[in-house]
């Protein structure tokens, strides 16, 4: 699967959850509402992380730990490319102009 792909996916979701928060709240949320939206999901990766190893309590009983931090992983990298989509930028680009920076690093 291509990340441009990936990209054009998670654009597309994003604009039926803008469907959905005009119907509750008769508008969309901000760029800046979604950045806070992207924080809060990072927050429950650290804890849910923090509950497999028993450092922090989770009212979920039992926990699948391993499910639902994959599915919170996955839900952090759609909100990225959603958040480099407003931003128009092409994450892609970024992230391989990235990598090789830092695989040059290693020489």
């Amino acid at each position: 699967m291509e990340i441009s792909n990936l990209n054009k996916r998670s654009m597309k979701i994003r604009n039926v959850y803008h469907q959905f928060e005009k119907s509750l709240h008769g508008s969309e949320w901000s760029k800046q509402e979604d950045v806070l939206a992207y924080l809060t999901d990072a927050g429950l990766i650290a804890r849910l992380f923090m509950s497999k190893e028993n450092r922090w309590p989770m009212s979920d009983s039992p926990i699948n730990t391993k499910e639902q931090f994959g599915q919170k992983l996955a839900e952090n990298i759609w909100w990225l490319f959603v958040i480099a989509g407003n931003e128009g930028i092409d994450l892609e680009y970024e992230l391989n102009k990235f990598l090789t920076s830092k695989e040059k690093m290693e020489k």
